[in-house]
């Protein structure tokens, strides 16, 4: 009996499964992470954009702040609506649990 989480080149790591939310299957096969401490919002009629970046700037005594944008994720304005109810529960929860963010 063959082991269905074990990788597909047998490197004891476990192979992405798909996982079953109601009627939407979603797969994690392509999820990249990445570290981000810079953020913009814009937005048109039909769009609102995050971008996400990084400060490079390590030299503090440097004159000129450089930040590199990295990811860049479009929204609908309605799935944009979506997101920030679902942000602001999520950081409700946080603060609960760890106390109020100053912003």
């Amino acid at each position: 009996m063959s082991d269905s989480n074990s990788g597909a080149a047998g490197d004891g790591n476990p192979a992405p499964r798909p996982a079953t939310v109601g009627a939407v299957k979603v797969t994690t096969e392509k999820l990249t992470s990445s570290y981000c401490n810079v953020t913009t919002v814009n937005s048109t009629r039909e769009e609102v954009v995050l971008s996400f970046g990084l400060n490079q700037d390590w030299d503090r005594a440097s004159p000129e702040l450089q930040i590199a944008m990295l990811k860049r994720i479009v929204l609908s304005p309605h799935g944009a609506k979506r997101f920030q109810q679902r942000l602001a529960q999520v950081l409700a929860e946080y603060e609960k649990r760890y106390g109020e963010l100053q912003a």
